[in-house]
């Protein structure tokens, strides 16, 4: 369905390419002042990388999993009984690293992302740790396969990073570790048909604990692969600037020599005398250095520890519950992360001394039970037990989210879910439940690109052009992604959509079908580099639209004429988003407002100001593009009137020529009445009218009402709020 790349391995041997000058690996292997040693270590790098994605086609399978959900999800909305029809999500999946697949490859599925010392490695193929429910028939399994939904889920590759265990404080501040760093995406599958099998997923990055021997391993290997990086980084280095500098070095050599025989009889030294201030530097120099020494053996017993990402994903969610499974998910997720510190805590206590159940927070408290009789070295049994605890609990809570979610149109200003158990906190949010796509996304749209280009954008998407959005911040990338299909109603998108597209698969802008997908790059010369791509320029020649959130720009494509026309069509609700789009603004600019981050926004909502401004903006739209329509959207046997029914076969012909001739005729009707003396007079009298009204506007009467009207405003506003203040006092 999602037709793109029509050779799969030209795509593979693109992808190969593009990991292998990313870090360097192209210029260090091809590079003649490299030594032959060097060039076989990098050489071994991009043969074992280029075999990553070349078995299996990661772009097949992207495919078949597309396919297969759509029609499933079909076959379930055809039977209404039954019951994944009726949950609020039909399947969980937990994805991280596969410590025991990558070693028994020895680690050869790993890429080195970057040359520096603190720069992450990249395993491409993420492996299932958990799934909800865990007895998921063979046939389901094949749809949702890990490898191809970390296609998606990780789109550069899953990060592992290694950092010193000292260096933690210093990992949050750089989004490397911690609460902070956690990621959110909208997942959408597609097929030809429409049919759409949506899904949400959160990302974090947390330390990878030494819970059997495999890890040890992993992590040991990891440190001696960055160890080799490193050396082969600086042998690599200190030879091209041997064979840069090779004559530079040997001629002031020369000068060196000659200067210091020419200067040898005359030059004396000069006798150094050291001041009480010189002897007090020194002194200090070294006590600095000894406690410098001395903190960095320290952290070296600290040891290091080792950073990875992990994906929590929900599959088949229904929109307008998005932002209560995002509650629950980040609820679970903070659990498992206060049970990991507790877990570390604890392993710290082993070694030194037992902590005091006093001293745990009172939440920790609860897990006292748990943990008091920990494994010792050895005992794999106690050690599986340990594991299996976590899946235990994510699945009661889980199962719980299952059963007790059930969201009803009520007339009710909160809604509240409450699961009963102990360690849950109660979700809370405003009644209608916040819409991610429809208010936090349409909300950034209009923020970063205004109204006026946003219209452009929705007229391109009728004509069936594909965009291509393109950011930093995966969560802003994948939920205006999927804003725009949605604004686009009464019409619905029936081409190829994806929200998140890897960059290794960037040959799919030249797809001839249309298409709505977004790309995430890793900073600003990442997005220069795909706006610059010769693919994407290539692409934009034949109906590609750019749009970079980053920037706010929205580049139209280069097709013939077709910027022109856009340019010269009429907008007749320009003057009204404008308006909304000041007043939103405005909204915005407040600190508390929810609508500047994705996390605030699904945990509390935007507010009644806010949402109802969004909806008249989206009100103006769809009416718009009702209005597009003629008939059709007007009259339910409005489809008549442009096509034919055959008797013999009961099949309806279409025919765009007879949606169009109204259209025309009207054309020519305009044409007309434009010349005419009655509309010169028309457009004269509203000419003389609007200059009226700007003198009035500007007169003493225009400020002394103004004057009176204001006054009375605050006279009542000062009122109710002597009224609220003591009612206030009276309550206290």
């Amino acid at each position: 369905s999602n037709a793109g790349c029509t050779e799969p391995n030209v795509c593979n041997e693109h992808s190969a390419a593009a990991e292998f000058d990313e870090i360097g690996k192209n210029k260090f292997a091809n590079e003649d002042k490299n030594p032959p040693f060097i060039k076989d270590y990098w050489r071994h790098s991009a043969v074992s990388t280029s075999k990553i994605r070349h078995e299996p086609d990661y772009f097949l399978a992207l495919q078949l999993m597309n396919l297969s959900l759509s029609v499933k999800a079909k076959e379930q909305a055809l039977d209404k009984s039954c019951p994944e029809s009726r949950v609020p999500f039909r399947r969980f999946s937990l994805l991280s690293v596969g410590i025991k697949n990558l070693l028994l490859n020895d680690l050869e599925d790993i890429i080195d992302k970057g040359t520096k010392y603190f720069d992450p490695f990249v395993v491409k193929s993420a492996h299932l740790i958990d799934q909800f429910p865990s007895h998921v028939p063979q046939s389901a399994d094949n749809d949702l396969s890990p490898d191809a939904l970390s296609v998606f889920c990780f789109p550069d590759g899953l990060k592992v990073r290694i950092i010193p265990r000292c260096a933690v404080e210093g990992a949050k501040k750089l989004g490397w570790l911690g609460k902070k760093a956690d990621s959110f995406q909208l997942h959408v599958f597609t097929s030809a048909s429409g049919e759409l099998i949506r899904g949400i997923a959160i990302t974090t990055k947390e330390e990878l604990f030494d819970l059997d021997q495999s890890t040890s391993d992993f992590i040991a290997k990891l440190k001696l692969r960055r160890q080799k990086r490193k050396a082969t980084n600086m042998i690599s280095g200190w030879w091209r600037k041997c064979c840069d500098s090779r004559g530079e070095m040997r001629s002031k050599a020369i000068k060196t020599a000659s200067r210091s025989l020419r200067l040898g009889s005359t030059h004396t030294r000069r006798s150094q005398t050291f001041s009480d201030l010189d002897i007090w530097a020194n002194q200090t120099s070294r006590k600095q250095s000894t406690e410098a020494f001395d903190t960095m053996k320290k952290n070296d017993k600290m040891g290091d520890l080792c950073i990875v990402e992990k994906c929590y994903v929900l599959i088949g969610t229904k929109p307008d519950e998005q932002s209560v499974l995002f509650c629950a998910l980040q609820q679970i997720i903070d659990l498992e992360r206060e049970d990991n510190a507790l877990k570390l805590k604890f392993s710290h206590a082993q070694s030194k001394k037992r902590v005091p159940v006093s001293r745990l927070a009172p939440r920790s408290r609860s897990y006292q039970s748990i943990f008091s009789n920990l494994p010792e070295e050895g005992d794999e049994a106690k050690k599986s037990k340990k594991i299996s605890f976590l899946c235990e609990s994510r699945h009661a809570l889980l199962s719980a989210l299952q059963t007790k979610l059930r969201v009803f149109n009520m007339k009710q200003k909160r809604f509240e879910l409450n699961l009963p158990i102990p360690m849950f906190q109660k979700i809370t949010l405003p009644f209608p439940l916040p819409q991610i796509s429809g208010e936090w996304a349409f909300a950034t749209l209009i923020h970063r690109i205004k109204s006026f280009s946003l219209l452009t954008l929705l007229r391109l998407l009728l004509m069936e052009k594909s965009v291509l959005v393109i950011g930093e911040h995966i969560e802003e990338v994948t939920a205006c992604t999927c804003a725009l299909p949605g604004i686009l109603n009464p019409f619905k998108w029936v081409s190829v959509f994806i929200p998140i597209l890897p960059l290794d698969m960037l040959d799919f802008v030249g797809s001839p079908v249309p298409f709505i997908a977004g790309i995430v790059a890793i900073d600003k010369e990442g997005i220069r580099a795909i706006e610059s791509d010769e693919r994407v320029l290539e692409a934009s020649m034949d109906g590609l639209s750019i749009l970079n959130l980053e920037t706010g720009k929205f580049t139209i494509t280069k097709e013939r004429d077709v910027a022109d026309m856009l340019n010269q069509c009429y907008n007749p609700i320009s003057h009204d988003l404008l308006h909304y789009q000041t007043k939103l603004l405005k909204l915005m600019k407040n600190e508390s407002s929810a609508l500047n981050s994705f996390r605030d926004f699904f945990q509390r909502g935007a507010s009644p100001e806010e949402r109802s401004t969004l909806h008249a903006m989206k009100f103006s739209i769809k009416t718009y593009l009702r209005s597009l329509s003629g008939a059709l959207s007007k009259q339910s046997d409005g489809w008549k009137q442009y096509g034919e029914m055959d008797n013999t076969t009961n099949e309806f012909a279409y025919f765009p020529c007879k949606f169009i001739a109204p259209f025309q005729a009207q054309l020519q009707f305009l044409e007309m009445v434009a010349h005419t003396q009655l509309f010169v007079s028309f457009v004269e009298e509203q000419k003389d009218l609007f200059m009226d009204r700007s003198a009035l506007m500007e007169g003493p009467e225009a400020l002394f009402i103004a004057n009176w009207v204001y006054s009375k405003w605050w006279r009542k506003r000062r009122v109710k709020m002597d009224q609220r203040i003591r009612r206030l006092a009276v309550a206290w």
